[in-house]
């Protein structure tokens, strides 16, 4: 799997409003949320019919 990243906080910089700074924290192969989102994904990858719409 590649690298995958939640979002902890993000905020404009006070500087230049177009720029923004954000804080990351790297996930791990035990992530429940990344387990239950990669699952949800697979099962409507491998769905039939009127389920993939």
């Amino acid at each position: 799997m590649h690298t995958v990243f939640h979002v902890v906080e993000m905020k404009q910089t006070a500087k230049n409003n177009r720029l923004w700074e954000v804080q990351l924290t790297i996930t791990d192969d035990n992530d429940p949320q990344l387990s239950t989102l990669t699952n949800r994904i697979k099962e409507e990858i491998d769905g039939e019919g009127w389920y993939r719409m």
